[in-house]
């Protein structure tokens, strides 16, 4: 099970940044995108609650490449993999639609 961002969807409905709420604190997630190579660089600052107040800890970058389904099923495919289901999102199966994010593809090895 391969279970990544919908690129299409991502590139169409781009995020600027995002907070997430974690056992320990907060993360603020600034992303970056570019469409032209669909590469997404991400800067996330860690922050801890103490006192009702953030205190920063940390931060690291990361750079990740998004791909369509048909890319993906490609790579599945010519590396001997068979594509069983798309869906997506794997806590709620339902059939694949590009209009929503998420892409889960369901394969098995031949």
């Amino acid at each position: 099970m391969l279970e990544t961002w919908h690129r299409n969807f991502i590139l169409s409905h781009p995020i600027k940044r995002t907070w997430k709420q974690l056992k320990s604190g907060y993360v603020l997630i600034e992303y970056n995108i570019s469409n032209f190579n669909s590469l997404i660089e991400s800067n996330r600052k860690y922050y801890k609650l103490n006192n009702n107040s953030l205190e920063f800890e940390g931060q690291f970058n990361t750079k990740v490449i998004l791909y369509d389904l048909s890319d993906l099923a490609k790579m599945l495919i010519n590396t001997g993999w068979e594509v069983i289901d798309v869906m997506n999102n794997i806590e709620n199966p339902s059939p694949f639609n590009p209009n929503n994010n998420g892409l889960v593809i369901v394969s098995k090895s031949i």
